[in-house]
């Protein structure tokens, strides 16, 4: 019983090893990928820093009007759904509703 009891230890033994080697493996695959992520934000630090801004402001012009266009139609569709709400039958077969959407666009 007790050449088991060892047999069953050294089977332990290596099953831990095995176990050590492939974490020290992962953790050196995960050093490495944390390394170029940090590789590439510190690029992307300085082309930000570098990029003048006037760079940036027709992009940030173009965002605020689109904001804008989809804040519009939102509030399209909460008046278009407070107005449901007010008048039930108006939506009873959804062409009022289709007809709203469609003249959203």
């Amino acid at each position: 019983m007790e050449t088991s009891g060892l047999e069953l230890l050294e089977q332990k033994i290596r099953r831990a090893a095995d176990l050590i080697r492939s974490l020290r493996e992962e953790r050196a695959s995960l050093q490495r990928r944390l390394d170029e992520r940090e590789t590439e934000i510190e690029s992307m630090q300085r082309r930000l820093d570098e990029a003048p801004e006037e760079d940036l402001a027709p992009e940030v012009e173009r965002l605020r009007e689109e904001r804008g266009g989809i804040l519009a139609r939102v509030d399209r569709m909460l008046e278009i759904l407070d107005e449901l709400e007010a008048d039930p039958g108006r939506g009873e077969n959804g062409q009022g509703l289709l007809a709203a959407v469609d003249g959203m666009e």
